[in-house]
C-alpha cells in the first residue's frame, strides 16, 4: 500500500483532534473556510467535489467528497451522510470531464510527484 495513505489511515481516528483542536488549527480552519465562501457562491443544483476530503472538514460545502484514505473517508461519512463517496486516488478519478461545477482541493498537492 502507499506509504501516504498507510499514513493518513492510521492517523484518521485522531486527525481532527491532533490538527484542528488547537489555537493554530481553528485558525487555519476559519482562514480557508473565508476562501471556500468567497469564492463558492453556488447554489443548490451545483456540484461540488472535495478531491482528498479526508475527515470531511469542507464537506458541507461540496456534494461529493472523495480520498484514497479508507479511514479517513469512514469517519467523513459519519459526518455528512448527504454526500456521494468514492475511493480512489486524485490522479484517477471515476468521474468524466465536466462532471463538476467546482472542486475543492485544499493539503493534497503536497503529496504529488511534480
Amino acid at each position: 500500500m502507499n506509504p501516504i495513505i498507510s499514513y493518513y489511515n492510521s492517523i484518521a481516528k485522531d486527525y481532527d483532534f491532533s490538527r484542528f483542536d488547537n489555537s493554530y488549527g481553528r485558525f487555519i480552519d476559519g482562514q480557508e473556510r473565508i476562501i471556500l465562501r468567497k469564492l463558492l457562491k453556488l447554489n443548490e443544483n451545483e456540484k461540488v467535489l472535495d478531491l482528498a476530503c479526508g475527515t470531511g472538514r469542507f464537506l458541507s460545502f461540496a456534494t461529493h467528497g472523495a480520498d484514497a484514505s479508507e479511514e479517513m473517508l469512514s469517519i467523513a461519512k459519519k459526518k455528512f451522510e448527504h454526500v456521494d463517496y468514492q475511493l480512489y486516488y486524485a490522479k484517477q478519478t471515476p468521474y468524466a470531464d465536466n462532471t463538476f461545477d467546482a472542486i475543492i482541493c485544499f493539503h493534497l498537492f503536497m503529496h504529488l510527484d511534480s
